[in-house]
């Protein structure tokens, strides 16, 4: 569980903008399996560094979504504390 209140609020009102925030479980296994991709496999260099950060990225939608993350974050706290209550 998430200790900071807002911060579990907006995790609970995110999906609300199509990101999904994944599992603590979850999250530890997928780092688990990338980092062991990455040791085997070695990752490509591409033309751009930002494409180096992007290659093989588990972003939940927050990348592709319609919304700058920092202009929705206060209505994902507030949507998440209305959900949490009911």
């Amino acid at each position: 569980m998430v200790k900071n209140r807002a911060l579990a609020a907006a995790y609970a009102g995110a999906h609300r903008f199509g990101i999904e925030v994944f599992e603590p479980a979850t999250s530890n296994v997928l780092m688990a399996a990338l980092l062991v991709h990455d040791l085997r496999a070695g990752t490509p260099a591409h033309e751009h560094p930002w494409q180096d950060e992007a290659f093989g990225a588990v972003h939940g939608g927050l990348w592709r979504g319609p919304y700058d993350p920092r202009s929705a974050l206060g209505l994902a706290v507030v949507l998440g504390l209305g959900g949490a209550r009911g």
